[in-house]
Parts: structure tokens; C-alpha cells; sequence
């Protein structure tokens, strides 16, 4: 009887240290492999400033829950600007948008991290508008770590608009 309770316990251990083990290996995130394209400028009428640029996935489908994404605007002088940033996940989807906000510099960089809860087919098309009342706003795009996979690399893009 105590043999049988021992050999119990330990075969009880086992399972559990062995469930545990599985489920790490389970939880292991693939790695992502993202490309980010160059940037598009162009110009339109009043001031307004575009910049398109797109992150192509390499699984050309996925499905991102709280997939974090950063935006980092700066500058070398002061700026204030209407900026609006949005992304589409195909041509024919309508764009979703991420941020639309005046924003003014003064002396710190100002941060926005997005979490993008979307199916992606093959690529992010994301555009970002800026009505710049003075100053030259930097813009910096980044990828961030998360719980979905690991990054195989950094994925980072500073948009600077001509002027």
C-alpha cells in the first residue's frame, strides 16, 4: 500500500513536470520576419505631408492580438502639427486609424504605442499625414516586443519629411 502511494506520487510529479515542459515548448514564439518597404513622400495642397510605407509579412497570414507598434515624434526645433496615422491590411479594407491628433513639440520626444488586433494578409499599408504649422517633425516607427513571436531582428523606420 505505501509502495503503491509512492509509486503514485512520483508518477503523479512526472505528469505534472512533464505537462508544465510541453506547454513551454508550445508557448515558444515562432520568430517574425518582417520587411519594412522605403518610404513614399509626397506633397499635397496646404501644407499637408504624406509619407506611405508598408510592412510586408513574411507568413503571408496572420493574426496579431495586441501586437504593439510604436511611434516616436521629434525634432531638432519645435513643431506643432495635425498628425493622423492609419493602416489598411489590404487594398480593398478600409483604413483603420491609429492616431489623429495635434501634436506639439516642445523638448521631449512624445511616444504613441499601438496594439494592432488584426488579421494581416500579407502586408500593413500605413500612411501618415502630417499639417505642419512650424517646425520639421521627425517621425520614428518601430516594432516592439511582444508575447507573438520574437523578432528576428530590430525593426525600426525614421521618416523625415522634405521640406
Amino acid at each position: 500500500m505505501l509502495f503503491n502511494s509512492i509509486f503514485f506520487l512520483i508518477t503523479l510529479i512526472i505528469v505534472i513536470f512533464l505537462f508544465k515542459y510541453t506547454k513551454k515548448l508550445k508557448d515558444t514564439s515562432f520568430i517574425c520576419n518582417f520587411k519594412i518597404s522605403n518610404v513614399k513622400y509626397y506633397q499635397s495642397v496646404h501644407n499637408r505631408k504624406f509619407a506611405n510605407f508598408s510592412v510586408y509579412i513574411k507568413k503571408m497570414h496572420s493574426f496579431f492580438v495586441d501586437f504593439p507598434i510604436s511611434f516616436k515624434f521629434y525634432s531638432d526645433q519645435r513643431f506643432k502639427s495635425k498628425i493622423r496615422i492609419s493602416y489598411s491590411t489590404s487594398k480593398n479594407d478600409d483604413l483603420e486609424e491609429i492616431f489623429n491628433k495635434h501634436v506639439q513639440f516642445e523638448t521631449k520626444t512624445k511616444e504613441h504605442i499601438y496594439y494592432i488586433n488584426d488579421i494581416i494578409i500579407g502586408k500593413i499599408d500605413i500612411e501618415i499625414e502630417l499639417l505642419v504649422d512650424y517646425g520639421d517633425p521627425i517621425i520614428e516607427f518601430e516594432i516592439l516586443k511582444n508575447d507573438i513571436c520574437e523578432l528576428a531582428k530590430e525593426y525600426k523606420k525614421i521618416i523625415k519629411f522634405p521640406k
